[in-house]
């Protein structure tokens, strides 16, 4: 079965502040990285670095960040076809000022994902199978977003990333298989406030109530994985004491999580290997850490991982 990830492709910009305490209106002696990212660029590219060769299909810029972005890409194995190439934008942009490990804060500018229309994703009925992995993101237009859930086939994949672009699939609950959240977006979307895993029950309830099929609750160093017949806990145990980026994790949890469903793992083997690598990319600097399979899997052991059940 194929991978396909619709979604933006960024310039990653991350200043991470030396004396770890951001000082306002002032200049911060900085550590200062560029990257390739964007959160479907993320996800895929966790896939890529497995020889998974997944389709992309984004807006991509003429410029020399786009070009070099594409090729980048392209020497992957990613398949692009179905990608378009504009001459109207620059390419999307993205900068984190790090206090610590964790995002301070942080400025986007996705305005040429704006450029994809239904032309470009009509294509995709009669190449996306109903076995085949469609992971989404939430950066993408309501008008795409919509067409995506009604439209193409495959197994949606739906990866949140933020409170309030969370609310564009509020009415689209029973059109996707797997939602991915974290803590604060499980609260905006089910209208809850979750502060222990009995709040994680009532609000899986409420969400199951409303049409949603599987969702992913990321809170801490736990992943609830949660569906209409279970809902598992998986808590790793392992220790970082400095973290250098926290912000790509998510992308690392779902990106291998769906690569190792896509190789026919269990739900159990396919969590414990997302884990791993999310533990492993807060290591790095960039969104996305250069991992092999071996890497990830020799690492799920110093997890130590423990597994539980809620019951609903």
């Amino acid at each position: 079965m194929a991978i396909f990830v619709i979604g933006g492709a960024n310039l990653d910009i991350y200043a991470k502040v030396n004396n770890n305490d951001v000082v306002l209106y002032d200049s911060n002696p900085s550590d200062i990285s560029f990257s390739f990212g964007g959160v479907g660029r993320n996800i895929l590219d966790n896939i890529a670095n497995l020889d998974a060769n997944p389709y992309f299909v984004s807006v991509f810029s003429l410029d020399p960040y786009g070009k070099e972005m594409y090729d980048d890409l392209r020497n992957k194995g990613v398949h692009l076809e179905y990608s378009r190439v504009v001459d109207n934008k620059h390419t999307a942009s993205y900068i984190a000022v790090l206090n610590r490990s964790d995002m301070y804060v942080a400025c986007s500018d996705t305005s040429i994902l704006d450029e994809m229309d239904i032309d470009q994703l009509s294509p995709l009925k009669d190449v996306i199978s109903e076995d085949d992995y469609l992971i989404f993101d939430a950066n993408l237009n309501e008008n795409i977003i919509d067409y995506i859930c009604h439209s193409l086939k495959g197994i949606k994949v739906f990866d949140a990333i933020s409170t309030s672009k969370v609310m564009k699939i509020n009415n689209l609950l029973d059109r996707i298989d797997i939602v991915k959240l974290n803590r604060l977006e499980a609260e905006a979307l089910s209208g809850m406030e979750i502060k222990d895993s009995n709040d994680i029950k009532e609000a899986a309830a409420v969400l199951l109530k409303r049409g949603l099929k599987k969702f992913l609750i990321s809170s801490g160093s736990t992943v609830y994985s949660i569906d209409r017949h279970k809902a598992l806990s998986y808590t790793h145990h392992a220790r970082r004491e400095n973290p250098v980026n926290v912000t790509g994790a998510g992308d690392a949890l779902i990106g291998n999580y769906i690569y190792a469903l896509s190789e026919n793992k269990s739900e159990e083997e396919a969590l414990e290997f997302g884990l791993s690598a999310a533990v492993l990319t807060v290591d790095d600097i960039n969104a996305v850490r250069k991992m092999n399979r071996k890497l990830i899997e020799d690492n799920i052991s110093s997890l130590k991982i423990t597994k539980g059940e809620l019951l609903l």
